[in-house]
């Protein structure tokens, strides 16, 4: 499940790494187009939720509402997954966890929320709702194992990438900067809120 650009970005490789294992496994779920790509049947586009603060996510709440009522279906009926695996989006994925383990489907957690950052109350919820941790940094596990939870180090998805096609001289003059000259990235986020609320604020910065 996963309900942004970079987790979709995640899912494919996720996805494509575990058919690479067994081509006749099946993924569903809440993806993007990179996950759609990989072998993914998305159910739920991604784009439906990915907002942020109070007053967006209420907006969306009938969508979201929607969406989570449909996901509870399947996990509670006939055709449930034999495993749902969830990826960041801690508010959504955390409450369709209880419902995978009353159902008796085990719970996998790819990229944990960054919770020993702030609400690190929420690891107690993760211990009752989840199965396995597989985190992408290395002090996660030291994290996690306080709560008792089976965690794995995996490393992060980003550097197990391979090398960039074009290097940093190349990529700056395909896009008309000189290559002996500094630049500054402005990162807004990856949500269509963030985009309209933060990046012209940092431009203006």
């Amino acid at each position: 499940m996963a309900a942004e650009a970079s987790g979709d970005h995640h899912g494919a490789g996720l996805v494509r790494a575990a058919l690479r294992k067994d081509s006749g496994l099946r993924f569903f779920g809440i993806g993007g187009p990179e996950m759609e790509s990989a072998g993914c049947e998305v159910l739920i586009p991604y784009e439906e939720l990915a907002v942020t603060g109070l007053v967006e996510v209420l907006g969306h709440f009938p969508v979201i509402r929607r969406a989570f009522k449909r996901l509870q279906g399947i996990l509670e009926g006939p055709d449930r997954p034999d495993l749902l695996v969830l990826l960041d989006f801690p508010d959504f994925n955390l409450r369709l966890a209880p419902i995978a383990k009353r159902s008796g489907i085990p719970v996998l957690y790819y990229i944990s929320p960054q919770i020993w950052a702030w609400r690190r109350g929420r690891a107690k919820k993760i211990a009752r709702s989840v199965d396995r941790m597989a985190v992408i940094f290395p002090f996660e596990v030291d994290f996690y194992r306080q709560y008792s939870l089976d965690v794995t180090f995996v490393g992060h998805p980003f550097l197990e990438d391979p090398d960039p096609a074009r290097t940093r001289e190349e990529t700056l003059t395909a896009n008309g900067f000189s290559p002996g000259m500094p630049v500054v990235g402005l990162f807004p986020g990856s949500r269509r809120n963030e985009i309209q609320y933060q990046l012209p604020l940092q431009l203006e910065a």
